[in-house]
């Protein structure tokens, strides 16, 4: 797929494309990732009109990490509670017969450009994220501080999570169905930035948050981290 296809929103989205359900999905998934990017275009702006990559690649990754653990359908505990992996994992990397979105993080970026050598092992990042539950900062982050987000990751959430949920209700989404999308939104976010956020770094920055965001419970409005 080229890059051309990738970033085309009107009918050759990489959900459009890769989901094989009826078309009535495609467009609702469509409309719904066009909306949360606009979402976050919004929030996340550079000083040029641009979008600031780091801190919009974060927030879709992390929302993507919530919603994965809230389709998941556990009762979630009291802010700071680390959650195994399991059920939430399914939808976001490890079903491998139907899309993920992980997969729609790795097929945007290939589509711009990046190597397949270049990818992360999705398996070892796990690894690594979920050994350093405990410790601060959580998630970990191996970016360089100039491609870093400016907000944590789990503030995302705080801030976007009730804008991202009104939108997947407006568009007939579920829950699993909206972390693809934003699987998708973060890929978009990685090919919009792809000139000043290095491709391999974007990837593995939102893998990073994606899987701290499916570790830990939720932030709530009254428990801000400054």
């Amino acid at each position: 797929m080229s890059m051309q296809t990738a970033i085309r929103p009107a009918h050759a989205s990489p959900v459009a494309n890769a989901i094989p359900r009826q078309r009535s999905f495609y467009d609702r998934a469509r409309n719904a990732g066009e909306d949360i990017l606009a979402l976050l275009k919004s929030r996340y702006p550079d000083q040029n009109g641009g979008l600031r990559g780091p801190d919009a690649l974060s927030a879709a990754a992390a929302l993507a990490g919530e919603f994965a653990l809230r389709s998941a359908g556990l009762p979630l505990p009291d802010k700071g509670a680390w959650l195994p992996g399991g059920v939430q994992d399914h939808v976001l990397f490890v079903d491998g017969d139907n899309h993920t979105a992980w997969s729609m993080i790795v097929q945007a970026a290939t589509a711009a450009g990046l190597a397949a050598d270049q990818l992360p092992d999705i398996k070892r990042l796990v690894e690594s994220v979920t050994g350093s539950l405990g410790k601060a900062p959580f998630p970990p982050l191996s970016a360089p501080p100039e491609y870093r987000p400016s907000e944590k990751p789990l503030h995302a959430g705080l801030y976007l999570r009730e804008s991202v949920r009104d939108i997947a209700d407006l568009h007939g989404l579920s829950l699993p169905d909206l972390v693809i999308v934003l699987g998708w939104t973060a890929g978009m976010v990685i090919v919009e930035s792809r000139h000043t956020l290095p491709l391999a770094v974007a990837v593995r920055l939102a893998a990073e948050v994606m899987i701290g965001t499916s570790r830990l419970a939720p932030l709530r409005g009254d428990t801000v981290q400054s």
